[in-house]
């Protein structure tokens, strides 16, 4: 472990695809970002200075700096580019369009989920071309982007509050998506309406898994607001049903950050064990913490996110455990170790060997963050990707401004980042 701790810092490594230039860029905006007052008010200062100086003066200012650092571009040439980059430092391309519904469940006009269908389209086709020797060529979405938010919300309130989901619900469900038709789902009691949704819904759902599995690329299915997640979470568990028979082509999100997703971990893997399905989940923090504190205060409800940072890191190194350890009893599962956190990492990799983990389970960070750490990671031989969000700009200010937010830990990592960006750019320097 020593050793391998030891490689986060190895800047020469984990720097060999970037330009002198574009360390100077990382350097100056991590060192931004490590200002608490910039990340705590991050989305409001973006919008300000846009309301000011106009669109066009402000993506002169921000695509090459901000955009830059932290997201591929949004053009085919652009994710390749990126791609074919971090493939120099042994790593590996998660993409992700930045494309999703607000918490109002308000949903998009229907223009908008044809436009977003057909960049989900691209996006597939961008990761069949991706050349990925050690894991699965991947893409991460929200189904908020394909379907109303409100069918979400529909089968959220339809679970209960103890978000229970059963082999009924998924067998049923599955039944009725591959059929076309909700009469035969009685174990939800949903009515005319709901059903009527749900069944508007079915052909881009089911569409989105069979163009995944014709291009041999995985689906990351993201998680949502809590008004949505349980929903999501069915629907995902259905899909995974429906899709991964032989292969993992459906992957579902879980946050560690919410009390619940320990048991909920544990839960599905054992519903798709039991349903002959073979799981795969990506296993993150979380991305909505501050969002879910203020509506649970607002509503008057319980908060369902742990107390501290403590709890959240206990919870997840836990959960990574299960999961190991299930690996070890020859569980078919598939995994990515999605963190920041040098210290879960750590306990990762120890547990690699441990269990004799050898395959099926990669390690995960955004790019533009944590460079050192998964560059050590692809150096000591494990199988790490990068989530590379895409999109033009308005795309992507708001899950920008949310990571800076919502992840202080990130952000501590980032002032890690920012120290061995300075000793790359000096050694350089002394070089030149």
């Amino acid at each position: 472990m020593i050793e391998i701790e030891k490689s986060f810092t190895d800047g020469k490594t984990a720097f060999k695809g970037k330009s002198y230039k574009d360390l100077l860029r990382s350097y100056l905006v991590l060192r931004l970002c490590c200002f608490d007052t910039f990340a705590n008010n991050a989305y409001k200062i973006f919008t300000g200075v846009h309301g000011v100086v106009g669109t066009r003066l402000f993506e002169v200012l921000f695509k090459p700096t901000v955009y830059a650092n932290f997201i591929a571009g949004d053009s085919k040439a652009d994710i390749l580019w990126t791609a074919k980059r971090l493939s120099k430092s042994g790593l590996m391309p998660l993409i992700s369009p930045m494309l999703e519904d607000s918490p109002d469940a308000k949903g998009f006009h229907r223009e908008m989920y044809a436009r977003n269908k057909e960049v989900i389209r691209e996006s597939i086709e961008i990761c069949s071309m991706v050349e990925n020797a050690n894991g699965p060529k991947c893409l991460a979405i929200k189904l908020t982007a394909l379907i109303p938010a409100q069918i979400m919300a529909d089968l959220t309130e339809k679970l209960g509050p103890e978000q229970n989901i059963s082999t009924e619900n998924i067998s049923q469900l599955s039944e009725a998506f591959q059929a076309g038709d909700l009469e035969i789902v009685t174990s939800l009691q949903l009515n005319q309406e709901e059903k009527e949704r749900i069944v508007g819904a079915i052909p881009i759902l089911m569409w989105l898994g069979e163009e995944c599995l014709n291009k041999n690329v995985s689906v990351y299915i993201d998680a949502e607001f809590t008004q949505f997640q349980p929903g999501v979470r069915l629907l995902a568990l259905t899909l995974i049903n429906i899709f991964n028979r032989k292969h993992q082509t459906i992957w579902n999100t879980y946050q560690c950050y919410l009390r619940a997703t320990e048991d909920q971990v544990k839960e599905d893997t054992e519903l798709m064990d039991a349903l002959g399905a073979k799981w795969a989940g990506k296993i993150v923090r979380g991305a909505y913490m501050q969002y879910e504190r203020n509506r649970a205060k607002e509503l008057g409800t319980s908060d369902p996110v742990h107390a501290t940072y403590t709890d959240t890191s206990s919870a997840y190194n836990r959960t990574i455990e299960y999961l190991m350890e299930g690996k070890n009893r020859g569980k078919s599962w598939r995994f990515i170790i999605a963190s920041h956190n040098q210290e879960s990492i750590l306990k990762a990799c120890s547990l690699f060997k441990e269990f004799n983990v050898q395959d099926d389970v990669y390690f995960g960070q955004i790019a533009g963050m944590g460079e050192g750490i998964s560059c050590g990671l692809a150096q000591s031989g494990f199988n790490v990707f990068k989530l590379v969000p895409t999109g033009s700009v308005e795309e992507v200010l708001p899950w920008l401004s949310r990571r800076m937010e919502e992840n202080k830990g990130m952000m501590a990592g980032a002032e890690r980042d920012r120290v061995i960006i300075f000793q790359e750019i000096k050694r350089r320097t002394i070089r030149i």
